[in-house]
């Protein structure tokens, strides 16, 4: 990207990225190295694996569902890694997500539905971020050596935690 919005933005269903290296999106928290957005028809049912997405804003924003975001690496985006913003039935799976400015993955704004495991998040500001979702599933996480807090939930219900190693938070 050239640092003036997202380097990649999708508004259709059924599109897959997969292996590349995304940088230098907006540093905004509203802008993403890729951004899926909910639209009247789109935003859904996409994949993105096995990508690096470094030097964003955020590394992947997205506000779509059921979306699959897997085995990625997500560094050194000046906002956060991965930030779920209102979807729901989205899978945040097997990414090494660190050293992020903020959170390295936060869902939140009504996001519902959402399972998030087997990631390695670490060396953020925060690890996970909870905020305003309900039907989160964690589970088989590492989430070390972050700055604030591992886990931040806020304002939010029925989340399950299970089989998460959660160390030097």
């Amino acid at each position: 990207g050239n640092g003036v919005e997202n380097t990649v933005f999708i508004t259709d269903n059924n599109i897959s990225i997969s292996k590349f290296t995304i940088r230098n999106s907006n540093e905004s928290y509203r802008y993403a190295g890729i951004r899926i957005t909910h639209k009247e028809y789109g935003g859904n049912e996409n994949t993105i694996m096995n990508n690096i997405l470094v030097d964003n804003g955020n590394g992947i924003y997205i506000t779509g569902c059921r979306n699959t975001v897997y085995n990625n690496i997500v560094i050194s985006n000046k906002e956060g890694g991965i930030f779920i913003r209102g979807g729901n039935g989205n899978a945040v799976d097997g990414n090494n997500i660190s050293s992020n400015g903020k959170n390295g993955l936060i869902i939140a704004a009504g996001a519902s539905n959402n399972t998030i495991t087997r990631n390695t998040i670490m060396n953020n500001l925060n690890g996970l971020r909870i905020e305003n979702a309900k039907n989160t599933s964690v589970i088989l996480n590492t989430i070390v050596d972050n700055e604030l807090h591992g886990i931040d939930q806020t304002r939010s219900c029925n989340t399950t935690f299970c089989e998460n190693s959660i160390v030097d938070n």
